[in-house]
């Protein structure tokens, strides 16, 4: 078998880096320390300032593998009738699968269930090296994802990784000829990176939320929750960091409340500004929500960061969120859409600073002993080695799904 030392695994993403998906930045980092790793990238869109703005750590940009827009629009001209979105696909795992074997890389490994996993499948058979993925949220729930593509990955893929135990559960009942390969590996957090403050309890008034602003963080609850602490003389600052869709309506309701001079959209930050907001505030409030589309969150990291900091959290009844949050122990969950529950939960732990010590040192347990990225992603390289040392053999024909 191969060392997870020894062997290298290359990553295929559709995008990358992107603010909202730090866990994906995390975990890569973590293996620089484990594995000779490839970085590789479907998509790749950020510029070097965003790369900048995400992590401060990384000293260099990632290899990329990616053909040019003028070279794929010459074969377009020729391969019309497939499709640009599938030829698109195949071009890039065609780059991939010669860099693949150049390079020697033994598996490949790609996050959500989406073209990036046609891709990696795409060099599983034409480089002949095992492939698997990890499967999130919105590529399982929401209503528009490919029910044919996530049937087909967990058929061909070596292993597939989901991050909550729901999750498993989910994807098991709906394809269980494919049970057997599911493995819950939670998204970790560099628990031992992160100090835990005291400076929360002396600007006790902080309420910190971070996320996109989209339906399902739930921001408009947390702001109408807002409205009844503003009522009953509570002092306090909700700052939200985030950007988004809602943006604009998040904002007419913060004047309509008359919440200006209390609750901050401060736009998208830096992870480290991130660590700097937790490490002032009092806890990380997340009231997420089932959006209409099906869309939900499964395991928000900056409930974990704010956990490894030893800050108490606010968040709903979600399943996936109740695997992080022990409610009354290591925070408060409440039911979804609850304005008044989310304050009454908020308020208290306001005005009870030694409730707010005692859920906050809870949570940064919690953290060291289930949400440790050193501990989940040797898993995942464990997972890695038995998959690269039992490789099947190159298929003789493309996956149809090249073409979709």
């Amino acid at each position: 078998m191969n060392s997870p030392r020894n062997m290298k695994v290359g990553y295929i993403l559709k995008m990358f880096p992107r603010l909202s998906e730090t866990f994906i930045l995390n975990e890569i980092l973590r293996f620089d320390g484990l594995l000779s790793l490839l970085r590789g990238s479907v998509s790749y869109v950020a510029n070097a300032e965003s790369w900048g703005r995400i992590s401060h750590s990384v000293q260099r940009q990632p290899h990329l593998l990616n053909l040019e827009p003028e070279a794929v629009g010459k074969v377009f001209m020729k391969w019309a009738q497939v499709g640009k979105s599938g030829l698109e696909l195949f071009l890039q795992a065609a780059s991939i699968s010669a860099a693949v074997r150049n390079r020697g890389i033994g598996h490949v490994h790609a996050h959500f269930a989406s073209s990036a996993t046609v891709v990696a499948m795409l060099v599983h058979e034409i480089a002949g090296v095992s492939f698997s993925f990890t499967a999130h949220a919105k590529d399982i729930y929401q209503q528009d994802h490919d029910d044919i593509l996530l049937e087909t990955a967990l058929e061909r893929a070596a292993f597939v990784v989901t991050v909550t135990d729901f999750n498993v559960r989910h994807l098991a009942q709906r394809f269980p000829a494919s049970a057997a390969k599911i493995r819950r590996i939670y998204n970790g957090v560099p628990v031992e990176k992160i100090s835990v403050s005291s400076q929360a309890f002396t600007d006790a008034q902080l309420i910190l939320a971070v996320g996109r602003l989209i339906e399902k963080k739930g921001f408009n609850y947390l702001i109408e929750a807002c409205r009844y602490l503003r009522d009953r003389n509570r002092k306090f600052v909700c700052m939200i960091i985030g950007t988004g869709d809602q943006e604009d309506e998040l904002r007419r309701l913060i004047g309509r409340l008359d919440l200006s001079d209390t609750v901050q959209l401060v736009g998208p930050q830096s992870q480290g500004a991130v660590a700097e907001a937790i490490a002032r505030s009092s806890m990380m409030v997340l009231p997420c929500v089932v959006a209409k589309d099906g869309d939900r969150d499964a395991l928000p990291t900056v409930l974990l960061e704010a956990m490894a900091a030893g800050r108490p959290v606010v968040s709903t009844t979600l399943e996936g969120v109740d695997e992080i949050v022990d409610s009354g122990r290591t925070g408060f969950l409440i039911p979804q859409h609850d304005n008044a529950g989310l304050a009454q939960a908020i308020d208290r732990l306001l005005t009870d600073s030694a409730l707010r010590t005692e859920m906050g040192q809870a949570a940064r347990r919690k953290a060291e002993k289930i949400f440790s990225l050193r501990e989940n992603v040797a898993q995942l390289a464990r997972l890695f080695g038995v998959a690269a040392a039992t490789k099947g053999e190159p298929a003789r024909e493309l996956l149809p799904m090249a073409f979709r």
